[in-house]
């Protein structure tokens, strides 16, 4: 498939919910707005979590809770001197224990997205290859749908996704997230999409409208809610297996 197909096609499957094809160049007219998806945003580079990592931890709590009551019952058998099932209540809650525990400590975390402004360009490491684009024609697609349950509404959701290519190879294309899409909507996409133009065209500070500032307050203000950034940039400065990560260092 070409790659000037790709968004046409991710446009299509909205169908006829609204959908829209976002341009660095073209403004929205939606006020900067950030989703809560930023892990760093500094003077040359920001970053966004990568949704792949965002259930570390949930198979070691479910395994931990059921290997918790296998150890309550190894208690309860120690002290009526029934060993046999101490060993064997033991054996069995070990490894669901320790397991997942060791795999989703060793695995590898993801790399965030980043958005460098000293280079112009966004990178995105997929299982260990660069993807990457000029922030000068960057293109994305953002469009709305509706998740139904059988005992729920329907609730609102938008994505935003940004197309990058292969270092390289550039008809190697692909579509990448810009954070989940629940609970959002087309305008809130929007309004991040101002808000990463904002930062690479007038940043790295700026108001609410997206014009540079000297001051860092309100994008301070915005960010105030986030959790603590990760300063995983800080440390990594190798993508795994490949080519250095284009971060940009204070000199």
């Amino acid at each position: 498939m070409a790659v000037s197909d790709l968004i046409q096609q991710a446009r299509a499957r909205f169908g006829s919910s609204p959908s829209v094809v976002l341009r660095a160049d073209q403004s929205t007219g939606e006020k900067t707005w950030e989703m809560f998806v930023i892990d760093e945003h500094t003077e040359h580079y920001l970053s966004i979590k990568v949704r792949g990592d965002s259930d570390r931890g949930m198979a070691t709590g479910i395994l931990a809770f059921i290997g918790g009551f296998g150890i309550c019952m190894a208690l309860f058998f120690a002290m009526q001197g029934k060993w046999q099932g101490v060993f064997n209540f033991l054996l069995l809650c070990t490894p669901l224990i320790l397991g997942p525990f060791l795999w989703e400590t060793r695995r590898p975390l993801p790399l965030p997205i980043l958005f460098n402004r000293r280079t112009r360009e966004v990178y995105f490491d997929h299982n260990g290859e660069l993807y990457h684009t000029p922030w000068d024609g960057a293109e994305a697609v953002a469009g709305e749908f509706m998740l139904v349950g059988s005992h729920t509404d329907g609730m609102h959701n938008a994505s935003l996704e940004l197309l990058v290519r292969r270092l390289g190879e550039p008809d190697n294309a692909l579509l990448v997230s810009l954070g989940l899409p629940m609970g959002k909507t087309l305008q809130m996409q929007k309004g991040f999409w101002e808000w990463l133009r904002a930062y690479m065209d007038n940043g790295p500070w700026f108001d609410e409208n997206g014009q540079r500032s000297e001051s860092d307050a309100y994008v301070k203000s915005m960010l105030a809610a986030n959790v603590e950034p990760t300063g995983f940039l800080s440390i990594v400065k190798v993508l795994p297996r490949r080519r250095p990560l284009p971060v940009a260092v204070t000199t």
